[in-house]
């Protein structure tokens, strides 16, 4: 009688099939963790941005200059928004006085995100465009 220790091939190609099983189930449950991740990622910028908007708020005029992303700062929060949400840009308006305005992206749940100069941040359905978010 001959001893041998091992695995068989069966057996070998068994624990390959489960494993690739286990790990196609795990990606598939990871897929709405990765969107709401980057919609964080997305939300954030524009915090950020909104922050950033209201330090430049001119006092003397009482007006808010429209955000710039062309500026050093401006750039990376851009840069950071269309990594995260399928390449789409902000978009912002205000009022005609540019007493208020606001800034909004689209997330990857299908939403809106806005912020603006009164305070408001949040999901929106759809942006009036006229410088305050409104749900």
């Amino acid at each position: 009688m001959k001893n041998t220790k091992g695995f068989t091939l069966i057996e070998m190609l068994v624990v390959v099939a489960i494993i690739g099983i286990l790990s196609a189930v795990v990606l598939v449950a990871l897929g709405p963790s990765r969107n709401k991740a980057k919609d964080a990622r997305v939300i954030a910028a524009l915090q950020q941005a909104r922050v950033i908007w209201e330090t430049r708020y001119d006092a003397t005029e009482g007006i808010y200059p429209l955000f710039d992303f062309t500026s050093t700062e401006g750039a990376k929060i851009l840069e950071d928004i269309r990594a995260n949400n399928n390449a789409s840009s902000p978009e912002q308006s205000a009022t005609a006085d540019n007493k208020n305005g606001e800034i909004h992206a689209s997330l990857n749940s299908g939403r809106i995100y806005c912020v603006d100069t009164q305070g408001f941040s949040g999901e929106v359905d759809s942006v009036a465009g006229n410088g305050v978010c409104k749900l």
